[in-house]
């Protein structure tokens, strides 16, 4: 079992700002570019297609509009699909322990998901099968972008070893422009796919 996340994402202190968009630069640097809830990374779609969430609702918790502590950098799969549900009355309460949403930067969060081999999200929990169906964390593109990036990263250490391996060395040389061609192709692929 893989964690959901790379980067478990933690909220800064932010000075309070007059309208929730205004902690858009924060939200993305404390998020680590990537959705609190899929992961998926903001590098392989169109930035400004990423939402700001209101964990706790804004539609039911006005008050909590402009809290920082109540914000998630989103992709806008996720942010769509939570919409304004909740399970209770009170903002301070997000689950029954069954039934319900736990706050990305919460600790607990990756106790309920994990994702396979594949990069496929999956529940560990009963909380978490409520997250997965909810939040519709079994889309496929969750699947792909996280194969992007598993990709991106192995091109980066690829490119690292190129610059390190003398010209003289031909056949190896060959090879890993190769590679890095192919991973590039891939990438290419993914970022079409997943659009």
């Amino acid at each position: 079992m893989l964690k959901v996340r790379g980067i478990h994402p933690t909220r800064s202190s932010v000075e309070r700002k007059g309208h929730y968009r205004d902690y858009r630069i924060e939200l993305r640097r404390d998020f680590n570019g990537s959705c609190g809830y899929c992961d998926d990374n903001d590098k392989f779609q169109d930035k400004s297609t990423f939402h700001i969430d209101h964990f706790a609702p804004k539609s039911k918790f006005p008050d909590l509009e402009l809290e920082y502590k109540n914000l998630v950098y989103s992709c806008r799969f996720c942010n769509i699909a939570k919409s304004n549900k909740w399970i209770s009355d009170d903002a301070n309460i997000p689950n029954n322990g069954m039934l319900g949403f736990i706050d990305p930067c919460d600790e607990s969060y990756d106790e309920h998901l994990y994702r396979d081999s594949k990069g496929s999200i999956n529940a560990k929990s009963d909380l978490g099968c409520f997250l997965v169906k909810e939040l519709n964390l079994g889309l496929i593109r969750h699947e792909y972008l996280w194969k992007a990036r598993k990709l991106r990263a192995q091109k980066q250490k690829l490119e690292k070893l190129l610059s390190k391996i003398p010209k003289t060395s031909e056949s190896r040389l060959s090879i890993l422009e190769a590679i890095v061609e192919l991973v590039n192709e891939y990438e290419n692929y993914f970022s079409w796919a997943c659009e």
